[in-house]
């Protein structure tokens, strides 16, 4: 019997409950300026079903600092948070996750984020002086959210201790679950950022094996219509390239499809981010715009070039076996043609051979015959040979006969 609470299965409450608890399973951080902010990512050495989510929390509980851990799909997230102020903003020693510690975790470290949250300065020029003293003023980005009640600057670099940084000045009037979320959506647009740019370098491998099988491809469709190529030789060439075309697209799918995923993610974050010109400089979307955007547009486009190279390899194997169809279809005409003729061969040759079994039976049956009739002859005073003679025209008709009766009983009716 199915255990219920009131009119519902305790199975599907329980579900419910699973549902409803994973909009909470990641939560923000509750920050207070001032605070430090480590994140890191990785990826699984043993690929994204490998991942020890039981080594992961162990690997956590190491570090001197509150550590949240995330499992996702891909790749395992940690972040730390160290309330309070420092001395030196972004300053390695005050990192809790050190490159030690990552080498203990396993896998390529794919997101290392660091981000500085301080109060707002003062003026406009304070929070310049203030990014330009720790941010490389180069590439420097400030811009306001929340309703210009949060600064961010960054300059999308990595620094000596192989981490983005990111400055947060907050006012204020913030509180600590709004300032969490500017984090963390910084954090997750930096890092659905850097894993989406992994695909790129599957691209790049892409597109080089697709520069080696097109111009194959291309020769292999000229062969089509060619007669002093082999058709079937075409064919298992033919098969040969597509099989190495669809292995690249077995191989890189998953990664395309994560590519459309995170790029999505970050859409999301950015505009969820609600930027606005900080003193007349770019953006973070816009600096994604001119760099990142177009990053992923070569992705998508080596994925339909990819897909369009697999349609035709497929178009053009249907060709070939339809000429292949056709040429057999021709040979199986001439195989029956041939074989018409040589039944027709041996039908004439059968009726030839009954003709000749019907003058040897009546030959031998007239001879029996004639011992037969030698007592009449004698009696009748009748040379035998007459007789004989006589009968040859009936014996003939009766021996022909009985050749037809038994062709039609093995055979059926056939043209004489």
């Amino acid at each position: 019997m199915t255990a219920s609470v009131g009119s519902e299965p305790l199975e599907a409450l329980e579900l419910r409950r699973s549902l409803v608890a994973d909009l909470h399973a990641r939560p923000a951080p509750r920050l207070r300026a001032p605070a430090t902010v480590a994140f890191a990512a990785f990826l699984p050495a043993a690929g994204a079903a490998g991942r020890d989510r039981a080594h992961d929390r162990e690997i956590a509980e190491q570090v001197e600092a509150e550590v949240s851990v995330e499992e996702h799909h891909e790749f395992a997230s940690f972040t730390a948070v160290v309330p309070g102020a420092q001395d030196t903003l972004f300053d390695p020693a005050r990192v809790p996750l050190t490159p030690e510690w990552a080498a203990a975790v396993g896998g390529p470290r794919a997101v290392a984020v660091l981000v500085e949250v301080v109060p707002m300065p003062a003026d406009d020029a304070a929070v310049v002086a203030l990014a330009k003293q720790h941010l490389d003023s180069t590439d420097l980005l400030i811009s306001q959210v929340q309703e210009q009640q949060i600064t961010v600057a960054t300059d999308f670099r990595i620094d000596g201790q192989g981490c983005l940084r990111f400055l947060v000045m907050a006012s204020p009037e913030m509180g600590p679950g709004r300032t969490g979320r500017v984090v963390r959506r910084l954090i997750e647009i930096e890092t659905y950022r850097a894993l989406s740019m992994l695909t790129l370098e599957s691209a790049g491998t892409i597109g080089s094996r697709l520069g080696e099988l097109e111009p194959r491809l291309l020769d292999l469709a000229e062969r089509i219509d060619d007669e002093s190529h082999s058709t079937e030789d075409t064919l298992h060439e033919l098969l040969r390239v597509s099989a190495q075309l669809e292995e690249l697209a077995s191989r890189h799918d998953f990664r395309f499809a994560a590519a459309r995923a995170y790029e999505a993610i970050v859409a999301d974050r950015l505009a969820a981010l609600g930027e606005t010109r900080f003193g007349g400089r770019q953006l973070l979307r816009e600096f994604l715009a001119l760099r990142y955007t177009p990053a992923m547009r070569t992705v998508a486009s080596t994925e339909r070039r990819l897909a369009r190279v697999i349609e035709r390899a497929g178009r053009a194997g249907d060709l070939l076996r339809a000429r292949v169809d056709v040429a057999r279809s021709a040979q199986n005409a001439q195989l029956l043609e041939s074989l018409d003729r040589r039944s027709e061969a041996q039908l004439r040759l059968q009726h030839a051979v009954e003709g000749l079994s019907v003058v040897a039976v009546s030959y031998y049956a007239v001879g029996l015959l004639g011992y037969v009739l030698a007592p009449v002859a004698h009696w009748a005073d009748i040379d035998k040979e007459y007789l004989q003679a006589a009968a040859i025209p009936v014996v003939l008709l009766f021996v022909w006969l009985g050749v037809r009766r038994v062709r039609h009983g093995l055979h059926g009716p056939t043209r004489s």
